[in-house]
């Protein structure tokens, strides 16, 4: 998988899954539910919510067409959007990486602290 092009890979991941057994089909939706059961669940509690939802997504991908296509399309976007967050990340100043951090805390934990309210 690692192989196929981006823009084609999930496609390609679909393609091949539909010749294996129905076992292991199975046993595929079942982890990629719960990885993306488990990601969602870890965007609004501590965790690592958006690796875990992405590989959900990404196993669910062999399963159906119509979301292997919609990574597919996502995909090349997404990397060069992280490309563009990496390259800024390493123009930083000491001192900008470090207030990016304490904002990026700043705001997940006003997030966390209003859903706390709402909840409790």
């Amino acid at each position: 998988m690692l192989d196929d092009p981006p823009g084609e890979r999930f496609q390609r991941q679909y393609d091949r899954l539909q010749h294996r057994s129905p076992a292991l089909r199975i046993l595929i939706a079942i982890a990629g539910g719960l990885l993306v059961i488990t990601g969602i669940a870890f965007l609004i509690l501590p965790g690592p919510g958006l690796p875990l939802l992405i590989g959900g997504l990404g196993l669910l991908a062999g399963l159906s067409r119509s979301l292997a296509r919609s990574l597919d399309r996502a995909e090349p976007a997404v990397r060069s959007l992280l490309h563009r967050v990496v390259q800024r990340w390493h123009r930083l100043t000491s001192y900008g990486k470090a207030l990016s951090v304490a904002a990026v805390a700043a705001i997940t934990g006003g997030i966390g602290a209003a859903i706390a309210a709402i909840v409790l």
